[in-house]
């Protein structure tokens, strides 16, 4: 009998383990990943897999190798490639929104337009079913479109159709960048059509960069707006000069062609960039990505998926946005692993959402063990007994840990919570500690009296840090923040 149980016993354990497989992936690393289901691969020639040296079917196809399906096969999701050369902005908005008027290059290299038209309400789906999305355009809105433009004034007028037919097999094979480009002009001059192409390229300069820079934000609502709770990547540009690695070297680097494609691709980035921040995707440097001409060689891909699975969060909270490697995530792993926080949704921390003053209390009673506070009355008028938090709030008043507002009447639970009044309540939790120096903020006189000590223990103590030369303590502290002191504080 106490085999047949023990065999039962271990059978339990290996059922439970498989469907435990469910939750993560462990890469070659050790990496766990969240189960993303589906990851949707959206963008151009490079996201698609395009090969400079052999012909490889990659519109909407998945090809191996690729910085996607290695990507896909690391963290065990099922791969929806979406990606099509050519691609830019303004075929993502035209894709995403139902009035949204294009230029006379929409899916300008798409080899089937009606196909094309036809595939556009299943990649909407496919956006709004992803658990993962890698978002890579952006090189030709600017490098291609000026391309395109050019070719266009080159063969007005018809005098120089063979020149157009060499110049588009040009393009074609070689994926127009930026020593492309420059062959083409070459090309031209050679022809005696070098004014044509100088009459046109100042406005399309003009036009490739500024719709470029109006359309982004709008590509990443749309997709957001199809799907608020994705895990989203932008994986951004790289110069295509970097052929092996001695290219990579520091010497190599500084060329005037690596500078000033550099330029280029800083000037396309800086907008992926900032919208990291304001959106909450991750942005994927892909710098040092290694090409046959200008799209990446089997090094180049491994560079990028290594760069993307390096970024992606491990399964060691269910929050997708709440990445690994981020200020905030050994912080959030702490309080959720804890029980000091929960997130707002089963899989969303919500990092940069503000905080309330209930939820700090919460956090704050949670960590002392969420003592009884049975007997004890409810000291404000807008805290009853049957107020979701009103036994924190009963604790904290308590304890000293926090007060009223408004001549100590109210305690205005859903308000958010300012940065000085997270630092005083962290510095009453941690016993108020003494204090000395001075306070350095050039912003220090918006400072409450009764948080002059609190802030000044804070940023000492790297509890809640100051944000450059200033503290912003009127300004409301974010779940991140709040998450960042209690893990500080837990530690002094």
């Amino acid at each position: 009998m106490k085999k047949i149980w023990k065999r039962t016993l271990c059978l339990v354990l290996v059922f439970a383990l498989l469907a435990g497989m469910s939750v993560c992936f462990a890469g070659n690393d050790g990496k766990q990943y969240h189960d993303y289901g589906t990851y949707v691969l959206l963008g151009d020639s490079i996201a698609a897999g395009y090969s400079d040296v052999e012909p490889v079917d990659c519109e909407f196809t998945r090809v191996e190798g690729s910085y996607s399906a290695i990507v896909a096969d690391t963290i065990g999701a099922e791969l929806i490639p979406m990606a099509c050369p050519g691609f830019r902005t303004i075929d993502m908005r035209y894709i995403f929104e139902d009035d949204y008027v294009p230029d006379q290059y929409l899916f300008h290299d798409v080899a089937d337009k009606a196909a094309m038209e036809a595939r556009i309400p299943q990649i909407r789906q496919a956006v709004a079913d992803a658990g993962l999305i890698t978002l890579g355009v952006g090189g030709n809105d600017v490098g291609s479109y000026l391309a395109w433009v050019m070719t266009d004034a080159i063969a007005k007028g018809g005098m120089f159709d063979d020149f157009v037919t060499a110049a588009k097999d040009l393009l074609a094979r070689a994926g127009v960048e930026d020593d492309n480009l420059t062959a083409l002009l070459d090309l031209a001059a050679t022809m005696g059509v070098l004014p044509n192409v100088i009459q046109a390229l100042p406005s399309a300069i003009y036009v490739a960069v500024t719709t470029y820079l109006s359309n982004w934000n709008h590509v990443i609502e749309d997709i957001y707006r199809l799907n608020p709770d994705v895990t989203l990547l932008v994986t951004g540009l790289f110069d295509t000069g970097y052929k092996t690695e001695e290219d990579l070297t520091a010497e190599n680097a500084s060329s005037i062609d690596h500078q000033v494609a550099q330029l280029i691709v800083d000037m396309i980035n800086a907008p992926m960039k900032a919208g990291a921040s304001r959106y909450g995707y991750l942005y994927i440097d892909t710098s040092g990505t290694l090409t046959d001409v200008a799209h990446p060689n089997a090094a180049g891909h491994q560079h990028i998926a290594e760069r993307i699975l390096e970024a992606l969060p491990e399964a060691g909270i269910p929050f997708t946005d709440v990445h690994a490697g981020s200020s905030a995530y050994e912080a959030v792993k702490y309080v959720y692993q804890h029980g000091i926080m929960a997130g707002t949704a089963e899989t969303t921390f919500s990092p940069n959402a503000s905080m309330t003053r209930a939820q700090a209390v919460e956090a704050l009673y949670r960590m002392a063990g969420s003592p009884d506070v049975s007997g004890l009355a409810e000291p404000f008028y807008d805290v009853a007994a049957n107020t979701p938090s009103r036994d924190a709030i009963v604790w904290a008043y308590t304890s000293g840990i926090a007060s009223g507002v408004i001549t100590g009447a109210l305690f205005c639970p859903n308000a958010a919570i300012s940065r000085a009044q997270l630092a005083a309540m962290l510095y009453r939790y941690a016993g108020s500690p003494a204090v000395s120096g001075s306070l350095k903020a050039i912003d220090q006189y918006l400072i409450p009296p009764y948080a002059r000590d609190a802030v000044l223990w804070a940023t000492a103590n790297g509890v809640i840090p100051a944000s450059g030369a200033t503290f912003c303590p009127l300004k409301a502290a974010t779940r991140a923040e709040a998450a960042y002191g209690i893990w500080q504080t837990s530690t002094l």
